[in-house]
């Protein structure tokens, strides 16, 4: 099975992925995966990863 950065398999990568997903749907937020991209409004991603990286 071909791994992925970190070592994760592709399997264990899509959990994550799938955990992640919910929380973007708080911000109206999609996550496409080929290639993995996070869309919606500017403001939105903005105030997701403000809220990531210094409230949560």
């Amino acid at each position: 099975m071909k791994q992925l950065f970190y070592n994760y398999s592709k399997s264990t990568f899509r959990i994550i992925l799938s955990k992640i997903e919910p929380v973007l749907i708080e911000y109206n937020l999609t996550l496409e995966l080929n290639p993995i991209n996070i869309s919606g409004d500017e403001g939105a991603i903005r105030k997701f990863f403000m809220d990531f990286y210094y409230i949560r």
